[in-house]
């Protein structure tokens, strides 16, 4: 029996939550129901907004943000039709290797 996608979107973006909270850089900002999760650095706003820029800027991934009361939190979808575990781990290096550029943190 197949899985059906939305389940394993809503796995995926657990899996992804897990990994942001093993970096005690990072922060999830509220909870992780679907396959979306809203994440940031700890400490103030435009460090977070460098580090999205520095994220999309690459080309390697492509992220959006959002102001939850006047937070700046980065939006992790998990939406492509074929995404598995790789894709978040790749997702999670990349982000994780623009962090550790001294420019951000």
């Amino acid at each position: 029996m197949r899985v059906p996608r939305c389940v394993s979107h809503v796995k995926l973006a657990k899996k992804f939550e897990v990994l942001v909270n093993s970096d005690s850089r990072f922060e999830v900002i509220g909870d992780v129901t679907m396959g979306l999760v809203c994440f940031r650095l700890k400490g103030d706003n435009k460090q977070t907004e460098i580090l999205l820029k520095k994220i999309n800027d690459s080309g390697k991934l492509y992220m959006v943000p959002a102001s939850l009361n006047d937070t700046y939190v980065i939006r992790f979808a998990v939406c492509a039709q074929n995404a598995c575990e790789g894709d978040i781990y790749y997702a999670w290096n990349v982000i994780s290797a623009m962090t550790d550029r001294k420019s951000v943190v």
